[in-house]
């Protein structure tokens, strides 16, 4: 995997991650010291935003317009943008974000933390302990992430993990995991009311995501429901309109002679991108199926549940090779989403 690591801001318990950045550490540590020790303390600030005018001296601000700026650092000595504001917003810093959890670090120590993307988005993981689905050992952790692009909230997830083949179950933001998000507009270090309803919300979540997996590992599906939960997973979307004029182009006995080359090339390429996609698409859900076969093999008592079929595709989006931030993706971008289209069709099925 590659990695998406803002410098060496990154803090992993007992052994170094994939990418070999930032430290490890062996004793229990809180959400504060953990920001402090890997060097995310450092501060985003809300600058005002102006303009120069054409046949103006001088520039003049934008009311109510501001921009997010992280401050040089040490290892990256230049300001950052991040995104822009209006005037309600307020930056709620890396150091609030961990008091606002510290509390929690006292039942859930931080497993990893870091900071992504020259340190718009920080994380913690938290260990929330041992479980099991289906008879097979499962360790759980809540995911916190803060990402300050004026966009996007706090958000917590529970994100439970098969000890078997540590796949990283994020069922994706947008799913019922998801169970905590934190305006940029109050503020909540000291704000005892938030914490007690988060530790509440964590622990209900948890245990409701738990008990939903345990129904999925009941749920046997059939062969078809398999391949529909794949086809969810990895759909192959419809020819766009340049295809669509290539094949009919390229089909037919008309003499494309008329047509300037950069257009032919245009098509040409259409029509090979799409089929690289659909060649991509077929090749990743023979992936999971082959994955599904390993797993019912290794355990015929979970054979063709909807737990397995889910991870079954989890297993091929965390560790196939990939480009760009793999790190980010698999738990934010598009390798989350498509677990979390697998999950979603796969629990369809549950119950039925």
């Amino acid at each position: 995997m590659t990695a998406n690591i803002f410098g060496e801001r990154f803090l992993g318990r007992n052994k170094p991650a994939w990418h070999n950045l930032g430290r490890v550490f062996t004793a229990p540590i809180g959400a504060l010291e953990a920001i402090e020790a890997a060097g995310m303390d450092y501060l985003v600030n809300k600058s005002e935003v102006a303009m120069r005018v054409v046949a103006a001296p001088g520039w003049e601000a934008i009311p109510g317009k501001f921009s997010l700026v992280r401050e040089p650092t040490h290892d990256d000595p230049v300001n950052r943008h991040f995104g822009f504001v209006g005037e309600p917003y307020r930056v709620v810093q890396n150091t609030e974000v961990a008091k606002a959890i510290d509390p929690l670090t006292q039942l859930w120590p931080v497993e990893t933390a870091g900071a992504l993307d020259h340190g718009r988005t920080l994380f913690l993981i938290l260990d929330a302990g041992g479980g099991s689905v289906g008879g097979e050992e499962v360790h759980q952790y809540f995911l916190v992430v803060d990402t300050k692009d004026g966009g996007t909230s706090m958000r917590l997830a529970f994100t439970p993990v098969r000890i078997v083949c540590y796949n990283t179950l994020v069922t994706g933001l947008r799913e019922a995991t998801t169970t905590a998000r934190l305006s940029h507009h109050q503020s909540v270090a000291d704000d005892l009311d938030f914490r007690v309803h988060l530790l509440n919300q964590l622990q209900q979540s948890a245990n409701v995501t738990m008990q939903e997996f345990g129904r999925m590992a009941s749920a046997v599906l059939t062969v078809d429901q398999v391949q529909h939960v794949m086809e969810a997973a990895y759909p192959i979307k419809p020819p766009g309109k340049k295809y669509s004029l290539a094949q009919e182009l390229f089909s037919s006995t008309l003499d494309t002679s008329e047509y300037a080359d950069s257009a032919m090339v245009e098509l040409t390429g259409a029509g090979d991108r799409y089929n690289a996609s659909v060649a991509r698409q077929s090749e990743l859900r023979v992936a999971a199926a082959d994955s599904l076969n390993r797993m019912n093999d290794a355990n015929p008592a979970l054979a063709n549940s909807a737990w397995y079929v889910y991870n079954a595709v989890a297993e091929v989006e965390d560790w196939r090779e990939g480009k760009g931030a793999v790190d980010r993706d698999v738990v934010f971008g598009h390798r989350a989403n498509t677990k979390a289209r697998a999950f979603g069709a796969a629990r369809a099925y549950v119950g039925k």
